[in-house]
């Protein structure tokens, strides 16, 4: 069968099973259609019914919460005797009663139906929290990972939460991330030690970044650059981007003094791509600037995607883009400037934690399936069963089969974890007590 008729195929298929559904739908109100017509239709008809209750035009799709609610309200009216009221003539007990009692019986099964726990996928933020439980690793993963729909804005309900084709190629490029993350590099990054000065910074075909803001947006002094913005500050450390920075936690030391002011001024400096904009950009922090004598602030900070930069900026001055070397508002004077890293060991504890006792040199099969059952209950979040790792024992062989080495082999068993269903979504097998684990994973 070719795509285009597997296509039709599946509408035809999904077609008649919708249609089923919506048969089941409007059937639950059948019964209750003569009671209505003969005691209740002949005052609530129109938009002057009262309390606005047409039932002529009322919906029955109990999944919707304000049609139930208001069904909810035609039942305890009619429970109240409120309904037909007392003027009016009044339907026989037993007429009343089966009324109820079937009313009753399908606003209890829809509202069961609503009240249970959606089966529902990690969002962004817990798919990234449980990659840094499970190895070790902070790796930034929204970019790669299917959008989360708020629902009253929420971004952990599960009708929010939709999954597609497109989401699975993302979970295999997410899982690729991660554990190119996990695993570290193959070699030892190269430590850098960038010693600089805004006045340093020159665009990619080598002219001097700010000569033709000085004098307009910023200010130049002998030490360094006065910068006064809070807005937009193109006071960028180009320079060390080109050194291609590694993923790494870096440190930075600024020489900084406020000018202009009698109290401290604010610097904020953000980090990741605070350049082009189009990838990971994270706020750094805030430090409060003292004015008079030079004073020098440090930072720590992780980098989640190569090549990123730092960008110091004022925080809560005003902005200025004409007049900067008389301009006589409050400031930032930045001189020297050095940032150094990564600061984190080699190869990272993360490897470690994968492998184990496990040589990766020399790793067998058997060694693969003792990381994968190490590792698939804490990726699962439950306990499991031996048998459970033989898909992804699957990978590892296949893997091996082709030729790959042990490395590569076991991470295509890793990829297929975390592609798994057990992995992606939050795990409660239809019961009415959710588990312990299940609970766990919730909360957490």
């Amino acid at each position: 069968m070719d795509r285009t008729a597997t296509s039709r195929w599946l509408a035809v298929v999904l077609g008649t099973l919708l249609s089923a559904s919506v048969a089941t739908a409007e059937s639950w109100k059948q019964p209750l259609v003569p009671f209505l017509q003969q005691h209740c239709v002949e005052c609530h008809t129109g938009a002057d019914a009262p309390g606005e209750l047409d039932l002529t035009t009322l919906g029955d799709d109990l999944t919707d919460a304000e049609i139930q609610r208001r069904w909810v309200s035609v039942h305890d009216r009619l429970q109240r005797r409120e309904m037909p009221p007392v003027d009016h003539s009044q339907p026989p007990a037993t007429a009343r009663t089966t009324a109820l009692a079937h009313l009753h019986r399908t606003l209890h099964q829809a509202h069961k139906a609503r009240s249970d726990v959606v089966l529902r996928r990690l969002n962004r933020a817990e798919y990234e929290n449980t990659i840094r439980d499970l190895f070790g690793v902070t790796v930034s993963l929204k970019e790669v990972l299917p959008q989360d729909t708020p629902m009253a804005g929420f971004d952990n309900v599960g009708e929010g939460l939709a999954t597609s084709a497109e989401a699975t190629t993302a979970y295999l490029e997410a899982a690729n991330v991660a554990l190119d993350a996990a695993f570290g590099t193959a070699t030892k990054p190269k430590y850098l030690r960038h010693e600089t000065n805004l006045l340093e910074q020159k665009t990619w075909d080598g002219k001097p970044q700010l000569e033709k803001f000085f004098g307009k947006m910023f200010r130049r002094t002998d030490d360094g650059v006065v910068i006064f913005q809070s807005g937009y500050c193109p006071t960028n450390l180009v320079n060390f981007a080109r050194l291609r920075a590694p993923v790494g936690t870096y440190r930075g030391t600024l020489r900084v003094r406020a000018i202009q002011s009698d109290k401290p001024v604010t610097l904020r400096i953000y980090g990741g791509d605070t350049i082009v904009g189009r990838r990971e950009k994270h706020l750094v922090g805030y430090f409060d600037v003292p004015p008079g004598e030079w004073t020098t602030i440090e930072f720590t900070d992780r980098l989640v995607e190569p090549n990123g930069t730092y960008q110091p900026k004022c925080y809560g001055t005003k902005d200025t883009r004409k007049d900067a070397d008389t301009y006589p508002e409050p400031g930032i004077e930045i001189g020297k400037i050095t940032i150094e890293g990564p600061l984190e060991a080699w190869p990272p504890p993360s490897r470690g934690q994968i492998y184990g006792k496990v040589d990766p040199q020399n790793g067998t099969l058997e060694d693969a399936r003792t990381i994968l059952l190490r590792i698939l209950p804490r990726a699962f979040r439950r306990e499991v069963a031996d048998e459970e790792v033989e898909p992804f024992m699957a990978l590892v062989q296949l893997a091996q089969d082709q030729g790959r080495p042990f490395e590569q082999s076991l991470r295509l068993g890793l990829q297929g974890i975390l592609c798994s269903p057990h992995f992606l979504f939050l795990d409660e097998p239809g019961q009415d007590v959710v588990s312990q684990h299940a609970l766990a994973s919730r909360l957490s």
